[in-house]
């Protein structure tokens, strides 16, 4: 985040200065000496080589110290007004900030920014609802490398259980490694199955026991599934039972709320509508210690948040 002080007074209230996000957001934060009749004049801002920018949001926030100097009874003097870095603009910017037709600011900055994800819940018209937002889409073609860095030192044959795409399967057949998917038979799977992938994923109905014999692979991997299945259970007894060896499991970690209550922050992947189970490494532990005798745990996915240390992931490797 980059803050360029402006300082400028007029008669109606003052711009103090152009706060610019590594988010994607711009702010000019300001104040008005009054707000009645909706008179006050809003700042312009422009961006070199992409010409002037339109405001997203604006609102008032409070301002203790405009409230005291001007001696009035209503704490929000304050005004900020919010833009949107356009996508794939260089990191060497300049800005211009206007104010009633005068130019108040006019700075050059590098910065990198990463554009926000998922942008137009930041202004879009719409009421939005809970499983519009924290809903299940089509399984992604993502690797984890720290996951997968792992999963390549399991022996084979491997069976990746809830295995989405086939991504994982795919990465280790292509080192040498003996791997199967199984992924229950569902619209958004078959759409996006890689007809590559079709000959080593397994697509059967859900329902238990697994179609295999006891003892089938000799390690077998449960990436982001476990926090899904309602009868979690009789699935783990089930991957158990197929297993001849050990197990790595990985699972969104629940440590994230605790440490993250300080500065109100929830990891987003927590709240996803699909998951019914919440694991921290000693909750993960004791679960699998009942068909294991031998657990070691992992985090992946480190994470700081106003000096706040946290993984979003808990990785496991259960063995017999």
């Amino acid at each position: 985040m980059s803050r360029h002080p402006i300082e400028y007074q007029s008669p109606e209230g003052a711009i103090d200065y152009l706060e610019v996000d590594g988010s994607g957001i711009v702010r000019i934060h300001g104040w008005y000496h009054d707000f009645s009749e909706n008179k006050s004049t809003a700042p312009t801002l422009k961006l070199g080589g992409v010409g002037e920018l339109d405001s997203i949001n604006h609102f008032r926030v409070s301002r203790a110290d405009v409230n005291l100097a001007l001696g009035t009874e209503d704490p929000f003097h304050g005004m900020v007004f919010e833009f949107l870095i356009p996508d794939e603009t260089p990191n060497k910017r300049t800005w211009e900030v206007y104010w009633n037709s005068e130019c108040v600011l006019s700075v050059e900055e590098e910065l990198s920014i990463q554009s926000p994800s998922y942008p137009y819940l930041i202004n879009d018209e719409r009421v939005f609802h809970r499983d519009w937002i924290y809903c299940s889409g089509l399984p992604v073609d993502y690797l984890n490398e720290e996951v997968l860095s792992l999963a390549k030192t399991l022996p084979g044959p491997v069976l990746d259980f809830g295995c989405g795409t086939g991504v994982i399967a795919a990465a280790l057949r292509q080192d040498g490694i003996e791997a199967r998917g199984l992924e229950i038979d569902r619209a958004e799977i078959r759409k996006s199955l890689p007809k590559d992938r079709e000959a080593f994923v397994d697509l059967y109905e859900g329902s238990l026991p697994l179609p295999y014999k006891d003892d089938s692979f000799e390690s077998v991997i449960l990436s982001e599934v476990l926090e899904h299945l309602e009868d979690s259970e009789s699935v783990m007894a089930e991957l158990s039972r197929v297993c001849k060896s050990q197990i790595l499991v990985t699972v969104p970690d629940l440590s994230g709320i605790p440490l993250n209550h300080k500065n109100g922050v929830v990891p987003w992947h927590l709240l996803e509508s699909t998951h019914v189970n919440f694991f921290n490494p000693t909750s993960l532990e004791s679960f699998l210690s009942k068909w294991f005798s031998s657990i070691e745990l992992y985090r992946i996915s480190r994470n700081e948040t106003n000096a706040t240390q946290w993984w979003g992931g808990l990785m496991a490797l259960a063995r017999r």
